[in-house]
């Protein structure tokens, strides 16, 4: 015989599911970078993890500006069909290194190859995204040099530690961020998948659920797993928009932080440093968007 418990755990399942159904959805699609800040006599070494939240309301609309840019970059012109433009991937590694040598792995990226039209309304083309949407940016940058010498903890070069450290600000300010918009998200990460092996996804969910049962220094395992649903890891060949934007992300930030010389064009200056969550409080975006962890 079902007891009344079992019912009415069914019924409050049902309740959050319609709850949900009817929340605002955010998706916080993250990349990671790093870089050695040269001083005079030594240098530091910088690693980040940021990216953006993409409501679920504008995913589409995205996409399709999204598109409009690679249909300006791969056009006919070029050589290019309207879907190999579609199909053509963004990646800021890539298209800023201007190197022969990418053009054997991926020939479509030919059309960067001392086309720096090309390069800038790439540039352009998604911090106008940025803009046009308010998309949030979030994100956590580790001195791993400053915390050796300041804490006695050394995971210079250590990714897995740095990504524990990132990860616990980010998934706090994410939630805070939700919790405010009576929202609830996912989170993404472009997998890193070697081939079949999937150990280094595999690292970074055992940290992300790690926080999620035991909760960080603000909010409580509950409280984190009331407003994030889910962790999921893409492929770069799924041709995800929200992770082709979060791939320039990082770096500007990592430039930014550490006081150096921006690319041009600077999609820092005309759309990063803006869209750093700030919790609507004039001093949050360096606490609530974009943390320094040193």
């Amino acid at each position: 015989m079902i007891s009344s418990t079992f019912f009415v755990i069914v019924l409050e399942l049902r309740e959050i599911l319609i709850w949900r159904i009817k929340m605002e959805t955010f998706t916080l699609y993250l990349d990671e970078s790093k870089f050695n800040k040269k001083n005079e006599d030594t240098s530091n070494r910088l690693y980040a993890v940021a990216g953006v939240a993409i409501s679920g309301m504008n995913e589409n609309e995205i996409r399709n500006d999204l598109n409009k840019i690679k249909l300006s970059i791969w056009n006919k012109q070029s050589g290019y069909t309207v879907n190999q433009a579609k199909m053509s991937i963004f990646h800021e590694a890539e298209m800023r290194s201007n190197n022969n040598n990418i053009i054997y792995k991926h020939p479509e990226y030919e059309v960067f190859l001392g086309q720096s039209s090309n390069f800038n309304k790439a540039i352009s083309g998604i911090g106008n995204i940025i803009n046009k949407f308010d998309l949030k940016v979030f994100g956590a940058i580790v001195d791993q040099t400053s915390l050796k010498l300041n804490y006695g903890k050394n995971i210079e070069g250590n990714a897995y530690e740095s990504y524990n450290i990132s990860l616990k600000v980010i998934l706090e300010n994410f939630a805070m961020f939700l919790k405010k918009k009576n929202a609830w998200g996912r989170i993404v990460f472009e997998s890193r998948q070697d081939g079949n092996t999937k150990v280094q996804d595999e690292r970074t969910k055992k940290i992300i659920y790690k926080i999620l049962t035991h909760g960080t220094s603000i909010y409580s395992a509950l409280d984190l797993q009331n407003v994030i649903s889910d962790v999921n890891f893409r492929k770069k060949t799924e041709n995800v928009p929200g992770l082709q934007i979060a791939d320039f992300i990082p770096r500007p930030l990592l430039l930014a932080y550490s006081n150096s010389d921006q690319s041009k064009p600077s999609i820092y200056k005309s759309a990063i440093r803006d869209h750093r969550y700030d919790a609507d409080i004039v001093t949050g975006k360096t606490q609530y968007g974009v943390k320094l962890v040193d």
